[in-house]
């Protein structure tokens, strides 16, 4: 299959050409090499590859979808950015909040971060923002890059991967086939069937955000009212009974954890993916 085609391609600066009726293509899996001496027009030939440049004659044919990665020659400044940040500068639109969310998350002192951390949170889940992370997080695992050392730290050697991790997550990045991700919303509450049909439309999704709140909830109201008095008094007024063991908050925050569990297990197979994992 070809991915690019040059037909009769020319190019020229002034008097001097640089191009003069160049052909040649290149189809998927193959690899071309451009050996030529300094100002024989490599550069420009690759500037008409990703179109940031226009022929002065001729045609320049790419396959529909077609997506062009670009390793730079020059090395990122060794600066205090992380490697997470400058990698996921390839996702146009999303490479900041992803950075925003990863700064945020790792660094909560107190109700304002927290807040902060919620909107970006939302910002991304409109966004497809997970799917992307992972996206990131597969392409430092795959270099073996430390997401969270500066480019500071890092040897020049390193720095180029940086920037080849970055090309690779940007090509990636909704890669070709512009795919359409459907997402559940609303799914809190939904009727099993209801569920099954949206996964066979290619839902990859689902919120259950209320429903994995009240399923927090019950168990610990359960236990409260199992045990009513633990939660009036620290000692039983009649026998004089020490209630302790039960009102200690890592029982009853234990259960409710139970009740996510099982919520969350119940979702996986709703959703086809229990046993399943996107790692490897």
């Amino acid at each position: 299959m070809t991915l690019l085609k040059f037909a009769d391609v020319s190019l020229a600066y002034g008097a001097m050409p640089l191009l003069d009726g160049v052909s040649w293509q290149i189809a998927r899996g193959e690899r071309v090499c451009i050996i030529g001496r300094n100002g024989t027009g490599k550069s420009s030939m690759l500037r008409l590859v990703k179109g940031d440049q226009m022929p002065d004659d001729g045609e320049i044919w790419r396959a529909p979808g077609l997506k062009i990665g670009e390793l730079p020659q020059e090395l990122p400044r060794a600066d205090e950015r992380t490697v997470f940040d400058v990698v996921a500068e390839g996702l146009a639109g999303v490479g900041e909040l992803l950075a925003r969310y990863h700064h945020l998350a790792q660094n909560i002192h107190g109700d304002d971060d927290l807040e902060q951390l919620m909107h970006v949170q939302q910002e991304l889940e409109a966004k497809d923002g997970w799917r992307l992370q992972q996206l990131v997080d597969s392409t430092l695992s795959r270099l073996q890059l430390p997401a969270d050392k500066t480019l500071a730290e890092l040897s020049g050697g390193w720095r180029r991967r940086v920037l080849l991790a970055q090309a690779l997550v940007s090509e990636r990045h909704g890669g070709g086939a512009k795919p359409l991700n459907l997402v559940f919303h609303g799914g809190s509450g939904s009727e099993k069937e209801k569920i099954h049909e949206a996964v066979s439309y290619g839902v990859f999704k689902m919120n259950i955000d209320t429903d994995t709140q009240f399923a927090f909830a019950k168990p610990v109201g359960d236990y409260v009212k199992a045990n009513p008095k633990a939660f009036e008094f620290q000692v039983d007024p009649e026998s004089g009974k020490p209630y302790k063991k039960l009102y200690d908050p890592r029982k009853w925050l234990r259960a409710g954890e139970l009740g996510i569990v099982a919520r969350l297990e119940e979702a996986f197979a709703d959703l086809g993916s229990k046993g399943k994992s996107i790692a490897g």
